[in-house]
């Protein structure tokens, strides 16, 4: 699998105050199954670490995870938090794509509405690919949103928490999404205190849809942004 949304950078947002911490995540990634892993930081009030200390901090992770010999592959990403007030792209003063792509995670206030299918369609004309995260959290989120973010050119990303998780309204969201073909990628959303899903939300996949959607969700949509396919 590849977790294309994660917290386990250290010392850079709410996701790991602690080294030990941070590899004890990846660790954790590992034994679900994982191979490679975007770090994704948060880019918002409170979080707005310089793009120069945040490549920084990134090499300097990595070599402590290559002396550690974890079997696993890293990339850095953010995730964009685009306010209510301004749910713009252009007015992001740093943007940190996937891999040095042109895929970009955003997130949105998630109960003051947003209109997502605009802010998405104007992503796009900026030429970037908007990856939605964690969908099924915005209370204002519905099916008809995201068939507009798919049919121009957006993706749709659940947390695997979600759909294994104890809140029901937000399961049976997202379970609707993944029945009616509408998700792109499952991933952790991991950060210290919570619980790594991924090997369960995967084994859900393909026992209620099929193998070949599973491999969709957790690998091969994932593995275009590490080939930086934009196809």
């Amino acid at each position: 699998m590849i977790d294309i949304h994660t917290h386990i950078l250290p010392f850079v947002d709410d996701g790991s105050g602690k080294i030990e911490d941070s590899l004890k995540m990846l660790e954790a990634e590992i034994s679900a199954g994982v191979t490679d892993v975007f770090l994704t930081p948060h880019l918002r009030d409170g979080f707005t670490t310089p793009e120069r200390e945040l490549k920084k901090a990134f090499a300097e992770f990595l070599e402590i995870v290559k002396k550690r010999g974890l079997n696993v592959k890293l990339y850095l990403g953010q995730e964009i938090f685009l306010p209510s007030d301004k749910p713009q792209l252009n007015g992001v003063q740093q943007i940190v794509p996937l891999n040095g792509t042109k895929y970009v995670l955003i997130e949105f206030d998630f109960l003051q509405y947003v209109d997502m299918s605009d802010t998405v369609y104007e992503i796009i004309r900026l030429g970037y690919i908007p990856i939605v995260c964690h969908f099924e959290r915005y209370f204002y989120a519905d099916f008809e949103t995201a068939y507009n973010i798919k049919e121009m050119g957006g993706m749709i990303q659940l947390n695997a928490d979600s759909v294994m998780g104890d809140n029901k309204s937000v399961k049976n969201f997202a379970r609707k999404l993944l029945k009616y073909g509408l998700v792109d990628f499952i991933a952790s959303d991991i950060h210290v205190g919570r619980i790594n899903r991924m090997a369960e939300a995967k084994a859900y996949v393909e026992k209620k849809f099929c193998t070949e959607y599973a491999e969709d969700l957790f690998y091969l949509n994932a593995k275009k942004i590490i080939n930086k396919d934009l196809t």
